[in-house]
């Protein structure tokens, strides 16, 4: 069996009926609907207050969505061109291409492609031109659906052009497929002029537009009732009379001077209506709804039905924005293979890669709340660094930080954190996982082995991190059971005071001491041989730390417990009162959970603060006992450095009370990142 190489049928009905390569319209039994005379009637269409409503709830959102060019396996060359030419940025890189004189603008291109949700289609004319070898877009010039004539297909029903309507001493232009992006919304077969969004509300419309009349007349003939003569019983009148009262009824009419002049025996009466009406504004409210659920944007008329709940209006938003992103990523799939794949056909051929264009979703708003930082951060989704903090002075508009250290240069697929710390500190092969224990003789060579601090300190953060979870456990299991309950219970006042045990805070400090004491030995071990290479003698014998590791392991420990039922509290309140404490428990110890196994965040900062300490301790147990030497701060392992510790970095202190008071057990104490301080202090020769 050989591959087919050639077509032989067709796609539908809509081809026989083709005169020439001109497709006729004959998918609809309604002329006004019926292509191109439909798009007179769309024009109309999406004036009305309630179809206006339904197109920018339908545009609006993709028009404020992210749009990035995804470089998934392109070339950067390639990716940087249609970038530049389409004005969007590269997914995965947050700062904003710079502004260009020439090309296409994104957002105006999007806003006018979106009209296709009106017409059901909307078309552009690409513009290229030559610049240093390379072809580059410099327009997508719209032609509108209303100037479109003719819509050409070939006989198997693909696109190939349209026809403009010609204008008097003007020659007709024929623009072929090749040179145009044409967005068509729900194509099937060759009916290449779409489907509009409004199609469907065509019956409720035309009506809804009639009743308006019929309403608007309504009020002026009747609002104030209907002037009525009457003759007095005994009276006669002539026919001269009755014409005369007629008149003087008819000319009738409310203001300020109003009046009028009535023959002898006759009186003036305004009636009103009497008996049942149609209810006409009911009908259009009705006309209003349909024209909204054709759309599935029922959200839209809640406040005026006499039904709907939150609950309800958040269903219907949920499917709502569903159908708005299907309509978005339509547009960006026309837009990436008519518009960037032919860009880069231009320039580098078919075989190219080509990115593509992606709508982000259309339903994201994420404010960014110092409430929303905070969860972020606690959970471990962040971590604090400078290009969050110079992100959050720019979303807030705050000024920028006197003197905050600039971060190292951005490394493709790494992290500013990972950039600044090789930039300070190239570090040496990691010995393997789980062997704590360091020979030191390699930090007699220099003055301070900064590097090999930092490697003890992750090696025994990873352990830590390792057991973290098991030794959460009960932790996590307390705190969900005694949120349960509050929930179970029917209120909601109990979860702003949920407490850890004290013996369930006392186990986790064991394990934190367990952890610090043997590095707290390392770091000692290190500062002596520290001495040894900077004064050229022995060092004295390390004082015990071990009272003030198991006091600072408590203090950590109660930390940790205070996070963990703040996060256990926010997850709670959640749930209605008097929800089954089964689920309330299980849901809050999978929220636990993941702040346990979660190497960034809370758990970090505690751990890794813990360490830091017991690191310091160490060191001071040898420093403290110094009279002969200065005391130098040195923040070369804080990776995110702040203002404060950029400014404290180098500062010398001849006392050790001072050099103590300006870098205790946990780092810089004027760090902005508190816990998450690296700061220490290192000695010198005072002479």
């Amino acid at each position: 069996m050989t591959a087919p190489t050639t077509l032989r049928g067709y796609l539908d009905d809509q081809l026989p009926y083709a005169y020439g390569t001109l497709v006729a319209d004959l998918s609809d039994n309604v002329p006004d609907c019926l292509w191109p005379t439909s798009n007179d009637t769309y024009r109309q269409m999406r004036k009305h207050p309630q179809l206006a409503a339904v197109l920018a709830a339908y545009g609006l959102p993709i028009r404020r969505a992210v749009s990035a060019l995804d470089p998934t396996g392109c070339r950067d060359e390639v990716v940087q061109l249609v970038a530049d030419d389409l004005g969007l940025p590269v997914a995965g890189q947050d700062q904003p291409g710079a502004a260009r004189v020439r090309g296409v603008s994104w957002p105006d291109h999007l806003r006018l492609a979106l009209l296709d949700l009106a017409y059901g289609h909307s078309g552009f004319e690409m513009l290229a031109e030559i610049r240093n070898g390379l072809a580059r877009l410099v327009e997508l010039s719209e032609r509108l659906p209303t100037t479109i004539a003719e819509i050409h297909v070939d006989k198997v029903g693909r696109f190939t052009g349209v026809t403009q309507h010609m204008y008097t001493g003007k020659r007709v232009p024929q623009i072929r497929a090749e040179q145009m992006a044409w967005y068509v919304r729900e194509r099937e077969g060759a009916a290449w002029w779409g489907q509009s969004l409004l199609r469907p509300a065509y019956p409720a419309w035309l009506l809804s537009r009639e009743m308006l009349r019929v309403t608007a007349t309504g009020h002026r003939r009747f609002s104030v009732g209907v002037p009525t003569g009457e003759w007095a019983p005994g009276i006669n009148p002539s026919p001269e009379q009755h014409v005369q009262l007629q008149q003087a009824m008819s000319s009738a009419r409310v203001g300020e001077t109003g009046g009028l002049a009535l023959p002898p025996g006759a009186t003036m009466k305004l009636v009103g209506l009497t008996g049942s009406v149609p209810d006409t504004l009911g009908f259009i409210r009705y006309l209003d709804q349909t024209m909204a659920r054709m759309a599935l944007a029922g959200f839209l008329d809640l406040g005026t039905t006499e039904t709907g709940s939150r609950a309800l209006a958040g269903e219907f938003i949920d499917l709502f924005l569903l159908a708005i992103q299907a309509e978005a990523d339509a547009v960006a799939d026309t837009c990436t293979r008519q518009v960037v794949a032919r860009l880069v056909e231009w320039n580098w051929g078919v075989d190219e890669p080509v990115p593509s264009v992606k709508i982000g979703d259309v339903g994201a708003r994420h404010e960014v709340t110092a409430e929303a930082l905070n969860l972020l951060l606690g959970s471990g989704a962040l971590s604090a660094d400078p290009a969050l903090e110079a992100h959050i002075r720019r979303q807030y508009k705050l000024p920028e930080r006197a003197g905050m250290a600039k971060p190292a240069p951005y490394v493709a697929g790494d992290t500013v954190a990972a950039a600044n710390r090789r930039a300070r500190a190239p570090r040496r092969k990691e010995p393997a996982r789980g062997q704590l224990a360091l020979p030191i003789a390699a930090a007699a060579e220099q003055e301070s082995d900064f590097e090999q601090l930092q490697q003890d300190w992750e090696r025994a953060r990873d352990l830590l991190l390792e057991e973290w979870p098991d030794t959460a456990d009960d932790l996590t299991a307390e705190l969900a059971a005694a949120a349960a309950a509050v929930i179970a219970a029917g209120t909601l006042a109990g979860l702003g005071s949920l407490t850890v045990k004290t013996t369930t805070i006392a186990v986790i400090a064991g394990v934190l001491a367990a952890a610090m004491a043997p590095l707290a030995a390392l770091a000692a071990a290190a500062a002596a041989a520290e001495v040894a290479a900077v004064l050229g003698r022995a060092a004295p014998a390390p004082t015990s730390v071990d009272d003030q590791l198991a006091a600072l392991a408590e203090v950590f420990a109660g930390q940790a417990a205070a996070g963990y039922a703040q996060a256990a509290s926010r997850r709670a309140v959640l749930f209605a009162p008097g929800t089954s404490s089964t689920d309330v428990d299980t849901a809050i110890r999978s929220h636990l959970d993941e702040i346990s196994n979660s190497r960034s965040g809370l758990v970090a900062d505690v751990t890794g603060g813990a360490l830091t300490a017991a690191q310091n301790a160490g060191r001071a147990s040898v420093f403290s006992q110094l009279d002969d030497v200065i005391w130098v701060a040195d923040e070369t392992l804080d990776t995110n450095t702040c203002a404060a510790c950029a400014a404290a970095d180098g500062t010398e202190y001849t006392t050790w009370a001072d050099a103590h008071a300006a870098y205790p057990v946990g780092g810089n104490a004027d760090c902005l990142g508190g816990i998450r301080c690296r700061g220490q202090l290192r000695i010198k020769p005072a002479t």
